[in-house]
């Protein structure tokens, strides 16, 4: 029987690192919503939390019907300035992006709740593909930085690099072709 868990890209979610270089800044807003719904989800942004907002759109305005509080935390990057990170409200692991399991539609809060990929038991792609897949898309990636599968050495690289690539891109080929 096939795993049937989720993969993380198939689930929405808010990611930190597309957040700004500091991250969330205290007293900004930001909305997600979908072309042709009127659901939509309001993020209200303190300092130490963002708080979601689940709800409908209307012509009088927003009707909350779901809400979420986010805590966040700060830490110092080795070269200045400050990276932020939600804290699962599930775990209070500190974590980059939060997801909701529901795929199709916006959830509101009163159902389905943010938490990091654990908490949801999400995979990634690359941890569902068998072995010999990764093996193609491997050769295929090195080839392309070689200029492709039957081009010149690129005008920029080092001769010693473009064999080093060809060599492990024969190994992938041949692995694959068994």
């Amino acid at each position: 029987m096939k795993n049937k868990r989720l993969i993380e890209s198939d689930c929405h979610g808010y990611d930190m690192r597309l957040a700004g270089k500091d991250g969330y800044s205290p007293g900004t807003y930001d909305t997600f919503s979908r072309e042709g719904d009127n659901r939509c989800i309001v993020a209200e942004v303190t300092t130490d939390y963002v708080i979601y907002k689940s709800g409908i759109e209307t012509f009088a305005g927003f009707r909350t019907e779901g809400t979420q509080k986010i805590r966040l935390s700060r830490t110092s990057c080795n070269y200045g300035g400050l990276r932020t990170w939600f804290i699962c409200p599930d775990c209070n692991r500190r974590t980059l992006c939060l997801y909701w399991r529901v795929t199709d539609r916006i959830p509101d809060f009163r159902h389905e709740k943010l938490s990091c990929r654990i908490c949801h038991k999400l995979v990634y792609a690359s941890e569902r593909r068998d072995r010999g897949r990764g093996d193609l898309i491997r050769c295929n990636n090195l080839y392309a930085k070689m200029g492709g599968k039957y081009g010149e050495k690129p005008k920029y690289m080092r001769q010693k690099t473009y064999d080093r690539l060809r060599q492990q891109a024969k190994y992938y080929e041949n692995k694959v072709s068994r």
